[in-house]
């Protein structure tokens, strides 16, 4: 039944997605809310987020992916500044938690690009500039050959 459900989310039949899911929250599958959160907010459901989130008894913060797709939620709902928290929360927590897994810099910072992006847009929406810690900026890339160096956008 999940990967029914994980095929229906990349389907985008997010309806039938969220049926199984809400059928499999008396499981013990593992990271079960934060898919069901992304489908929630995917499906247009995001009024039952935080309804389904009391049910599972799980905190925003349990772990980096839950804290970004509750903050897209608070988003949904144009609770910015709540969103703009969480995004922050989960950015700590997500390279923390890459971190102990020993993951090299590079995959992180892939990793932990949605966050980044969905962090911009907050700020762009409240029209605060970005601050220092995730500001974007053109560095050159050096691991490329000199002859070839391009300028790359990156995110810090």
């Amino acid at each position: 039944m999940l990967l029914e459900s994980q095929i229906l989310y990349r389907l985008g039949k997010m309806d039938a997605c969220m049926d199984i899911y809400l059928k499999l929250q008396k499981s013990k599958i593992e990271s079960l809310e934060i898919n069901s959160v992304a489908s929630l907010v995917a499906s247009g459901r995001a009024s039952e987020v935080q309804r389904m989130m009391d049910t599972l008894r799980v905190k925003a913060t349990s772990s980096f992916e839950l804290a970004f797709n509750t903050a897209c939620y608070l988003i949904e709902s144009n609770k910015y500044t709540d969103a703009e928290q969480l995004l922050l929360s989960a950015r700590r927590i997500g390279q923390e938690t890459l971190l102990d897994e020993n993951l090299p810099d590079d995959e992180i910072e892939i990793e932990l690009a949605p966050i980044a992006v969905q962090l911009a847009y907050v700020q762009q929406v409240r029209l605060l500039p970005p601050k220092e810690p995730h500001k974007m900026q053109l560095q050159s890339n050096p691991s490329l050959h000199p002859s070839r160096q391009e300028r790359s956008l990156g995110v810090n």
